[in-house]
Parts: C-alpha cells; structure tokens; sequence
C-alpha cells in the first residue's frame, strides 16, 4: 500500500504554545515523531529564565530566530546557528527574552540533584 505524502502547514502566528516544565518558558512542536523520539521545536524563553542544565545523548541543532540566549559563556543572537553533537551538556539563559527553533534526535537528560536523568520530551 502506498503512503500519500502530505505536506503538513502550522501557522504558527496562530498556533496555542504549550507551557514548558521550567516557568517563563513555552514550546511549540511543530513536527514529532515519538517512535523515533526526534522532534522539531520552536522555544520562546521570556526575560530573566533559564533553561537548566541538560544533556542531548542525541545531539541537537538550535537556530535563534529573536532576541539573545547565553550558552555556557556563548552568546547567541538572531540568525546565529549552533550545533551540539552528542553527549553535549548545557545551561541556557536569556536575559532579556529570545525564541529560537530547535531539533532534537533523542530524549533530553536534566540534571537532578548533581545526577543527570531522563526525560521524555512532550512530543504532542
């Protein structure tokens, strides 16, 4: 049986973001595919949040769409690109708010009590 490809459209000016874990900051998936835990993202993190430190086992490419997002000393402004490959461990922080798009091809690792666990990312 053949499969119909769909091209699959979000208007994302209109789309319902979700809150994330960590306050201050939301999500929108835009295409996931939980079988595979791989995802693409786009993040808003308002002034003054941080993202905690986490690992990407399967690495994880970050585009900065608006705004500024320090990384571990980086900084990263508007239409900067990062790639961190696997096993890469993080901290993000926004001081004065930023969106950026995201693709992850795995699950994501906080840290916990000095310990880094798993987490599956929300997928829907």
């Amino acid at each position: 049986m053949e499969t119909e490809n769909v091209a699959q459209l979000i208007e994302t000016s209109n789309a319902k973001w979700k809150p994330a874990k960590l306050e201050g900051i939301d999500f929108l998936p835009l295409h996931t595919d939980r079988a595979e835990r791989k995802g693409t993202f786009l993040f808003r993190m308002q002034p003054g949040t941080c993202y905690t430190r986490h690992r990407h086992p399967g690495g994880e490419e970050l585009l900065m769409l608006k705004g500024s997002l320090e990384m571990d000393g980086r900084k990263l402004k508007a239409g900067d690109f990062l790639y961190s490959p696997p096993g890469t461990a993080h901290e993000l922080k926004s001081e004065k708010g930023c969106m950026f798009l995201v693709v992850w091809t795995d699950s994501i690792e906080i840290v916990v009590g000095g310990n880094f666990e798993e987490i599956e990312p929300n997928y829907d």
